[in-house]
């Protein structure tokens, strides 16, 4: 990609400054600061961010000492702010963090102190208009100038020769700049290549540009020249075209190589080593060849890269007029950072709230329901023995099994992944107790369970907690049911219970892990599963999962496991395949074996990922 060879390229006889204590930043001779000792808190100072020819200036800090996560590297502008606060902080040994200046303040990019980002690339090569992706907050632009055309060779007539010299590459140019900066779009404009002449000297390259001021921008090439001689007697060469150079903005530019010299030679009247010159090689690729062969008549290569000049043209005796070789187009690379904050993303609704101790403990029997109703003054607060209190025996019961909070209830209004976290605590007085709280899918489907339990005697407090993280689809409902195995001297004292959509697009979703007491469990989509059972645990694939979705089962159970497929589905284990459709399973054959596997073709097609000891496929 463009971008990394940019990347590698832009370090190359960069200054790397060293420093074992707080340093200033010089402006004009700072570009990558080393920190080789954090035994000690380090400051990193930076220029004001209005210094002249600060604007659009990087600067890199690295820990190399390892120490920063004990000591921080704090990164302080001389003025402004730096990511709307006053300084950043390294905090990850061997962390880093870059920078650039807007002229007014500092912003981070591309670091791994700096927080999430989602990195998109752009890629223009004609011209046209950038709208900054939704969100996007800062980005780095890279361009190069359109390269010159390669001389042509003219007519030498029946006793000379004639070849041109190389067209020069288009100058880089490279930028960061804010949102704000941007604003919400800038025009785009492509440096076109040189046109190749015949017989003549060879375009110019265009100019390439981001904004109409502009913002930035890089210069075209110079087209190559021409040279002949009408008696094979005398040598002579005519320089290349050369480089582009002096565009306007960004954070630093390297200017257009120039194309390489035409050349006549002679001995003895026979023309040796007429040669038409390279183009020019650009930032981003090699430059158009030059023919090199004596007697003949050819045409200059077109320049390779883009950006880059075209080669010279050769003509000999008797030969007719040759071009040079176009110069290849400029282009424009922007690279994108853009959030991720929940903030873009739909508003879910928080499903959170205090249960409160129930005043009456025979109406709570195993196998009850009950569903709460409003809180008066305590709702999400510790619970206390008040006349707030809700009292359990005096609601009206409902169907199911389990305690529903049925005002409470979430529906999904777009699909996509999420994660449903909860938490709870409960009071016992006489011990061996157990419990356990549930969330629940379309009133049927268990998603996720949290155990509550305890073998100690006498009074305590115990808590019990899942995650788990499922596709759900618009229109489906989540509930959220609790319940015990004992009518008496049991009490729930707080649920906490929440609902987030992951942005799927660009994060993985966490994978939870299930413990599965009994010996049968449908699984979902990027879920993770053990079985306790002294049994066979027989797991089954979903029936609907995207690509890409992934599970495992991990041996627990001494009783095993066999995970079962449904219809239409078949599992990939290197060369071998499952059986396709009900008949096909994979089997542990010991306590402890494992399976993690990848949904290649929805729904259908799986792969084994990782395997644990010996498994048997059928």
């Amino acid at each position: 990609m463009p971008n990394i060879n940019s990347s590698n390229n832009r370090f190359i006889n960069q200054p790397v400054t060293q420093t074992a204590a707080s340093y200033i930043v010089s402006q004009l001779n700072d570009f990558i600061i080393e920190v080789t000792n954090t035994s000690s808190v380090i400051t990193i100072t930076l220029p004001a961010p209005s210094a002249t020819g600060n604007v659009g200036k990087a600067y890199i800090i690295k820990d190399t000492s390892g120490g920063a996560q004990t000591n921080n590297i704090f990164i302080t502008p001389a003025s402004g702010l730096i990511d709307g606060a006053v300084s950043a902080k390294i905090s990850s040994n061997y962390g880093s963090i870059q920078v650039f200046c807007d002229g007014t303040n500092y912003y981070s990019f591309g670091s791994n102190n700096s927080g999430s980002f989602i990195v998109n690339e752009r890629v223009f090569t004609s011209s046209g208009t950038y709208t900054p992706t939704a969100g996007m907050l800062y980005c780095e632009v890279e361009m190069v100038g359109g390269g010159g055309a390669g001389g042509g060779a003219v007519a030498p007539g029946s006793t000379g020769n004639s070849s041109g010299s190389g067209g020069g590459s288009g100058e880089y140019a490279c930028g960061f700049f804010s949102s704000s900066q941007i604003g919400g779009s800038q025009s785009i404009s492509i440096g076109a290549g040189g046109t190749a002449n015949s017989g003549a000297a060879g375009g110019n390259g265009g100019i390439t540009s981001m904004g109409s001021s502009p913002l930035i921008s890089a210069l075209g090439g110079i087209g190559g020249l021409t040279v002949s001689n009408t008696t094979l007697s005398t040598s002579s060469s005519i320089t290349g075209g050369l480089g582009g150079s002096g565009g306007v903005g960004g954070a630093y530019r390297v200017a257009g190589s120039p194309g390489s010299p035409g050349t006549l030679g002679y001995i003895a009247g026979v023309s040796i080593n007429t040669v038409g010159g390279n183009g020019g090689s650009s930032y981003f690729g090699g430059g158009g060849l030059g023919p090199a062969q004596d007697q003949s008549n050819i045409a200059g290569g077109n320049g390779l890269g883009y950006g880059s000049g075209g080669g010279g043209g050769v003509a000999n005796q008797l030969g007719s007029a040759k071009a040079g070789g176009a110069g290849a187009v400029g282009a424009v690379f922007i690279t994108e950072y853009i959030a991720t904050s929940a903030a873009s993303l739909p508003v879910i609704a928080l499903a959170k709230a205090a249960w409160n101790q129930q005043s009456s403990q025979t109406s709570f029997a195993p196998g009850a329901t009950v569903v709460q109703i409003s809180f008066t003054s305590d709702a999400g607060t510790t619970p206390s023995n008040t006349g707030s209190r809700i009292d359990l025996s005096a609601l009206t019961q409902n169907e199911g099994s389990g305690l529903t909070i049925s005002q409470f209830q979430i529906a999904i209004a777009q699909a996509g992944t999420y994660q449903i976290i909860g938490s709870s605590a409960f009071f016992n007085t006489s011990g061996g107790i157990s419990g356990n709280f549930q969330c629940v899918k379309n009133g049927t489907t268990v998603l996720g369970m949290g155990i509550l339990q305890d073998t100690f005697s006498g009074s305590s407090i115990e808590t019990g907690s899942f995650v788990v993280t499922a596709e759900l689809a618009a229109g489906d409902t989540i509930d959220f049911r609790a319940s015990s195995n004992q009518a008496t001297s049991f009490s729930f004292r707080a649920i906490s219970l929440a609902i987030n959509q992951l942005p799927t697009s660009t994060i993985v979703p966490l994978a939870a892990w299930n413990m599965v007491a009994g010996t049968a469990q449908l699984m979902s989509p990027n879920n993770n599963y053990y079985p306790q059972s002294s049994s066979l645990t027989t797991f089954t694939l979903p029936i609907a999962a995207a690509a890409g979705t992934t599970m495992q089962i991990a041996g627990g159970g001494s009783g095993g496991w066999i995970l079962a497929q449904n219809a239409g589905q078949t599992i990939n284990f290197g060369n071998q395949a499952t059986t396709t459709g009900t008949g096909g399973s994979i089997a542990s054959q010991n306590q402890y074996d494992g399976v993690g596997l990848l949904c290649l073709v929805a729904s259908t097609q799986w792969a084994v990922i990782s395997a644990t000891g010996n498994l048997k496929l059928v």
